[in-house]
């Protein structure tokens, strides 16, 4: 592997114009050193060219600036054209699995720092972009342990970085954030042409009994108005973009303790409880079923007693008749 990869090295070097600049061609036994700009013969070419094909261990060694396709790299490694990386193990038809990884063919792209918080990635920016118009993805190490976060970021126009996704060591995925305590958060406000689908399928389900006393569950729930304190405010979530309008709602902890099954509490710094506010519709629907249940028995017994008022009023009718 290390003489195909040190052939390919030097054809790339000879066949497509490449610029090595504070490089030294290093082999056991070479016997010329290249040098940019100089003239070699045939003869040394190819007596370098041998030694790198024959002697085990070939390589390049303390290269600085390397170009392909340019004659001017401004860069360690400078591009100018399309390439392929090809990582070839011998092995085929490697599925992926914890046990197998090793196994898959992979780019690494690392940092030697292992202070928490070093990261390594990969940015993308159109020719010409200047300041803006940067995207980059990339790893951060989050603790000491090395477990390891991706992030996503964009730049503004104005040469600003900013992280809009992250997917945490134990993969939350955060929109807006840089700590979701939960498998998905959003920082903000989310939209869309359909409602969020909730799955109920039967088959999953066991247990399965009607919900009773829902009247007297949402007699005792307290919906509110009010405002979400500012970050400078609050004592937890100060990473949270939270609305600066008057809202309406509940109070997680006033409904934890009437419907526990409709409140959550994140993983994230801070323990911040959430309501389900969709989990409450159920219990709605079983109050309206519990009024119209009372209704439609007062207003049978309304009817029983119309029914006996004019029943007694033609009695006491024919008793006046026949006095």
């Amino acid at each position: 592997m290390a003489k195909k990869l040190a052939i390919g090295c030097i054809m790339l070097l000879l066949t497509l114009g490449a610029s090595v600049v504070s490089a030294e061609a290093v082999c056991s036994s070479y016997p010329y050193t290249l040098t940019n700009g100089a003239t070699a013969d045939a003869t040394q070419v190819m007596a370098n060219f041998n030694c790198a094909a024959l002697t085990s261990g070939a390589t390049l060694l303390n290269v600085t600036q390397l170009g392909i396709g340019t004659t001017s790299s401004s860069y360690p490694l400078q591009v100018n054209g399309s390439a392929l990386l090809e990582f070839l193990n011998g092995t085929t038809n490697v599925a992926y699995t914890t046990s197998s990884y090793a196994a898959i063919d992979t780019l690494w792209i690392g940092n030697a720092s292992t202070t928490a918080g070093a990261g390594a990635g990969i940015s993308f920016a159109p020719k010409g972009a200047g300041s803006g118009g940067i995207a980059s993805i990339g790893a951060i190490s989050t603790a000491t342990d090395y477990s390891t976060a991706m992030v996503f970021q964009t730049r503004s126009s104005g040469g600003t970085d900013a992280e809009q996704m992250r997917i945490t060591a134990t993969g939350n995925v955060g929109i807006g954030t840089t700590a979701p305590g939960y498998l998905l958060y959003v920082n903000g406000s989310a939209a869309g042409p359909s409602g969020f689908q909730t799955v109920s399928d039967a088959r999953l389900k066991k247990n399965i009994a009607p919900l009773n006393g829902g009247l007297a569950l949402i007699s005792e729930l307290q919906p509110v108005r009010f405002d979400f304190r500012s970050e400078s405010e609050r004592e937890v979530g100060k990473e949270l973009k939270l609305p600066a309008n008057r809202q309406i709602g509940f109070i997680a902890q006033d409904v934890a303790k009437i419907l526990p099954e409709a409140t959550t509490t994140s993983t994230s710094k801070g323990a911040i409880m959430s309501v389900a506010e969709a989990k409450v519709v159920p219990v709605l629907v079983a109050a309206v079923k519990e009024l119209k249940a009372a209704n439609d028995n007062q207003a049978m017994e309304i009817a029983q007693l119309k029914a006996s008022v004019v029943s007694l009023q033609r009695k006491l009718g024919i008793q006046t008749a026949s006095k």
